[in-house]
């Protein structure tokens, strides 16, 4: 990347009309359509506050400012895995730091985006994306039409959804190839499952019953396999994101 020209040191924090003003602006919801949001006015404010010292920082600071979307895709993996990790742990100071951390590479790379004049957009676009698809797929909470129960919300929401995505034909357009392998199986089957095609389960021979007893029963079962294809020089991560690809084109 060619680094930016660097703005001078007593450069504002946001010119007029800038994006971190675009964001601000985002803090502002008119209280007849979100009664709720005088609450949230603070946490509008700390992103606002938060967008801008990133702003300083990528004109600022030489690493941040040669960083790329590229260059911090492992840092964005590293620091999902390890919010993981604090929701297992139950810890919700750890939980709060991590939260943190991830959103510190949402904000990274919408600044990012915010310089690049091919990209289009900042992270006040990406805000506004993620609260209008909420919209979107709520049509029970944010429309006249309400919900009785969960299973009656999972089909507005599934419908809601099909709609924005009514231009993907493909079992596997929209799952992201990056997956690891039994998430994007996972969906895989899920998909099969929802388009009537053949039984997923119809794949291999069937399988005693107390696998699925549960999550630990399963994860043992699962950490068997994978330690007999070591064993066998067979690589399962490989394996199982063919299988899942082999089948999506199936149907």
């Amino acid at each position: 990347m060619t680094p930016r020209p660097r703005t001078h040191p007593e450069a504002p924090m946001s010119a007029p009309d800038s994006p971190n003003d675009r964001v601000a602006a985002l803090a502002v919801i008119p209280a007849a359509d979100f009664p709720e949001a005088e609450s949230y006015a603070r946490a509008g404010a700390e992103l606002a506050a938060y967008a801008a010292a990133m702003h300083q920082t990528r004109l600022r600071c030489v690493w941040t400012e040669a960083m790329t979307h590229e260059g911090l895709r492992r840092y964005l993996l590293e620091e999902t895995h390890e919010l993981l990790e604090a929701l297992d742990e139950g810890d919700p100071a750890h939980v709060r730091e991590e939260l943190g951390d991830v959103l510190l590479q949402i904000v990274f790379h919408a600044e990012i985006a915010a310089g690049d004049a091919n990209a289009g957009f900042d992270l006040a676009d990406v805000v506004r994306d993620a609260r209008e698809k909420m919209v979107r797929r709520h049509p029970h909470v944010f429309g006249p039409d309400g919900a009785a129960n969960v299973d009656e919300v999972l089909r507005v929401w599934g419908a809601a959804k099909a709609a924005e995505k009514a231009e993907r034909t493909g079992i596997l357009d929209g799952i992201a190839p990056t997956l690891p392998a039994l998430a994007r199986a996972q969906k895989v089957a899920t998909r099969l499952a929802r388009s009537g095609s053949t039984p997923v389960a119809a794949d291999a021979a069937p399988l005693p019953e107390e696998i699925f007893a549960d999550e630990r029963s399963l994860g043992a079962h699962l950490f068997a396999l994978a330690a007999r294809a070591q064993e066998l020089g067979l690589d399962a991560e490989s394996a199982l994101r063919t299988h899942a690809t082999e089948r999506a084109a199936e149907g």
